[in-house]
């Protein structure tokens, strides 16, 4: 298996240095899953970031996730996209 990780070092105008390292990204899917709630608040956190999408039809699309086998048709999702 290959390296993973990532270690980050910021240096402050004052010379203090900080480190913080990650040996597992967060997400990794049998290492460092996420939670449903990290999931959702990285969605809308994405949906803020890249904006297109109103705050509404976020939720739309979450509640029609959320409930994705009882859905007759993809198209109400599908449209939130495109």
């Amino acid at each position: 298996e290959g390296r993973q990780g990532a270690s980050v070092t910021v240096e402050m105008a004052d010379g203090d240095r900080y480190t913080e390292a990650a040996t597992v990204a967060l997400g990794d899917w049998f290492r460092n899953p996420m939670t449903p709630d990290q999931i959702l608040a990285k969605f809308y956190k994405n949906v803020a970031f890249a904006g297109g999408i109103r705050p509404q039809d976020a939720d739309k699309a979450v509640r029609l996730v959320m409930d994705l086998e009882g859905q007759p048709r993809l198209s109400p999702l599908i449209d939130i996209f495109s």
